[in-house]
């Protein structure tokens, strides 16, 4: 493995399918600055991944750790900390997809801006899609400016002016590690978002001059949620909590009001789950006095929704 310089930088990739995993090595062999390392943990799934990490061995410094239990399926974040726990002393890492793709530049400008901004604890490419045919399409919703405090990023985020994933960031090590690694929701839905929030509340996020492609995929957690009443479950009880979390951070007068409505409606006119299911979900809206009036606002103003829904088809 190569000796770091100064500013040494990881690429972190938990990794479970073989179906995209090539293209996103071969992203990571194009880049113009080669000095990191990668850290692959396979969670458990396609064994044919560890053959595709022998064959790109020779061109990229590479430590790769299957997992025999996947523990992803029971708990996604728990799957990202194992594969983290892999890094050595790099201080800043990059926690990438097993289906992502990079600009060539991504690395030689997380540089420059590092450089610039040594101070600074988050960092942000320009994050792109490719769409299930396999089209790249660029983002049309609003670039980040080039410093965007936790609370703008935030506002921005809930009112779908920005987008966000966890591959489009990377993160100082130190910072990381001092705000205890990431936040843990249900599903780990919106556990992205909270995790550059957290290491984020000191100093802005920065802007750095390159993009990575975000794969949209069937296979995806957050694509496979309608059906399952289980997963829907956990997925209002994440944004639930989510909102819990954001209220402890900035304050309850700061929380988006627009959102919290939405969830709620969402749970009471949009998703059929069983008594079991609902009766835990309300349980946790009614814990805190403030969702307590947005409830009842959902449930008169439900009943129209489902109208105008009617009347769209």
């Amino acid at each position: 493995m190569q000796k770091m310089n100064h500013k040494s930088i990881a690429i972190i990739i938990p990794a479970f399918k073989k179906d995209f995993f090539e293209d996103t090595l071969i992203s990571i062999v194009n880049q113009t600055d080669r000095d990191f390392n990668i850290y692959i943990g396979n969670d458990g799934g396609d064994r044919e991944i560890g053959d595709l990490v022998e064959k790109y061995k020779g061109e990229l410094n590479i430590t790769y750790k299957y997992f025999n239990e996947n523990i992803g399926k029971k708990d996604l974040v728990k799957s990202w900390e194992r594969t983290f726990d892999l890094m050595q002393d790099e201080d800043y890492f990059i926690f990438f997809s097993d289906d992502d793709i990079f600009e060539s530049n991504c690395i030689e400008e997380i540089r420059k801006s590092i450089n610039e901004n040594p101070d600074n604890d988050v960092f942000h490419f320009e994050l792109s899609f490719i769409e299930r045919d396999n089209e790249r399409k660029v983002n049309k919703k609003g670039i980040y400016k080039k410093r965007t405090t936790s609370f703008e990023f935030y506002n921005l985020l809930i009112r779908k002016k920005i987008e966000a994933r966890m591959p489009d960031f990377i993160f100082k090590t130190s910072t990381f590690k001092k705000n205890q690694g990431f936040v843990n929701f249900p599903l780990a839905i919106r556990s992205d978002n909270a995790t550059v929030i957290k290491n984020s509340l000191k100093k802005p996020i920065i802007q750095v001059n390159a993009k990575v492609f975000w794969r949209r995929s069937n296979k995806n957690i957050s694509a496979n949620v309608n059906g399952n009443i289980e997963k829907i479950f956990y997925y209002n009880l994440s944004r639930i909590k989510y909102l819990e979390w954001i209220k402890n951070i900035f304050g309850t007068d700061n929380l988006n009001i627009w959102e919290s409505l939405y969830i709620y409606i969402s749970i009471v006119s949009r998703y059929k789950l069983d008594k079991f299911y609902n009766k835990i979900l309300l349980s946790e809206i009614n814990k805190p006095k403030y969702f307590i009036n947005l409830l009842k606002i959902s449930i008169i103003i439900s009943p129209f929704l489902r109208f105008i829904k009617k009347v769209k088809r």
